[in-house]
């Protein structure tokens, strides 16, 4: 016959083991959700009095129908100005003349506001729970506005192109891939001049900035994104095409800062109110930078 001492003892190791299992478990699971956090950024311009109302894209440069977008339960959504006509400003709430909805805030920090031209974000996160609406709606005329639909998340983790929600391994490419031009098609090595395993647009792509011939932009991962950006700042990590720009802050000291970059017109521009600064923990030149990818 066992022991009273060493039944108790075989109990309480079983339940510890238990214990451990569904905490691990719950751990796993959490960490699952975290995954699906990466925002989707959604293009907005235009403005009149025809459905639906706006016009959008994603920032591979393919339209998107807002009248049909599906929103996703324990998804976000980078809504940014792009050429919004001053006369319609763009606005998300969860009833028409709502500007202060707990569910919208602003990548960078602040007070969303209507969004007009080309400046500031709506950044929507629809919790888990949701059981509301929310409407994208003009702030000048009550005729034009449209609901949302809100959705569970595919188990998938994606869905259809106009459904709002793309995976994490949509529109990205790894460090040693090589780069995607911004209609999603990859380019070969010949296509122009890049660096080994740099991921970045060559001069013959197409690209330019304002100072130079051209505009090097990498398509990077929230993993690459989270490394080099120091997104502590906003709490928010959003996987996309960026580029690396050197600067000097208020101080007079020099800065690297990381804005979103966005193919229009056959070249590519910064987003200002998108822009990261670098991670202080990881990069502290370009050559840390070029290191890294």
């Amino acid at each position: 016959m066992i022991p009273l001492c060493y039944r108790l003892n075989y109990l309480l190791q079983r339940s510890a083991k238990i214990f451990r299992y569904f905490l691990c478990t719950l751990l796993a699971t959490t960490f699952a959700q975290n995954l699906k956090a990466t925002p989707t950024p959604v293009w907005v311009g235009g403005g009149d009095s025809t459905f639906p109302y706006y016009t959008a894209q994603d920032q591979d440069n393919e339209p998107i129908d807002l009248g049909s977008l599906i929103l996703h339960r324990g998804q976000s959504y980078l809504f940014q100005a792009w050429g919004v006509s001053n006369s319609h400003p763009f606005m998300i709430g969860e009833y028409y003349g709502d500007t202060s909805s707990s569910l919208v805030t602003v990548m960078g920090g602040g007070t969303p506001i209507p969004l007009v031209y080309s400046t500031s974000n709506l950044f929507v996160t629809i919790p888990s729970d949701f059981t509301g609406s929310l409407m994208y709606y003009c702030t000048a005329h009550s005729s034009m506005q449209n609901t949302f639909t809100i959705m569970d998340a595919p188990d998938s983790g994606s869905s259809s192109p106009d459904s709002g929600y793309s995976s994490p391994d949509s529109g990205t490419s790894s460090p040693d891939s090589g780069y995607t031009s911004p209609d999603g098609d990859s380019d070969s090595p010949d296509s122009g001049t890049t660096s080994p395993d740099s991921g970045y647009t060559s001069p013959d792509s197409s690209s330019s900035s304002p100072d130079s011939s051209y505009t090097a932009v990498y398509s990077l991962n929230s993993t690459q994104v989270a490394y080099l950006a120091h997104t502590s700042l906003s709490g928010i990590v959003m996987e996309g095409n960026y580029s690396f720009v050197e600067a000097v802050d208020s101080g007079g000291s020099p800065i690297i800062e990381i804005p979103l970059m966005y193919f229009d017109g056959g070249v590519w521009q910064a987003q200002a109110a998108l822009t990261y600064p670098s991670n202080p923990d990881n990069i502290s030149s370009m050559a840390d930078i070029d290191a890294y990818l």
